[in-house]
């Protein structure tokens, strides 16, 4: 019984973690397109003046 419970565990132990991980990854590669469309803007402001 208490085996069953443990490869349970863990399986929801790695499936929790995959899905922190593709979170974090989307939220970084968010970040990164917007400070990239910032700094194209910035780039093309300076550019006009």
């Amino acid at each position: 019984m208490r085996g069953i419970i443990w490869k349970y565990a863990l399986h929801l132990a790695s499936y929790y973690t995959r899905k922190l991980f593709i979170q974090s990854r989307m939220k970084l590669l968010s970040v990164l397109a917007v400070k990239f469309q910032v700094n194209k803007m910035a780039f093309l402001i300076k550019r006009d003046i």
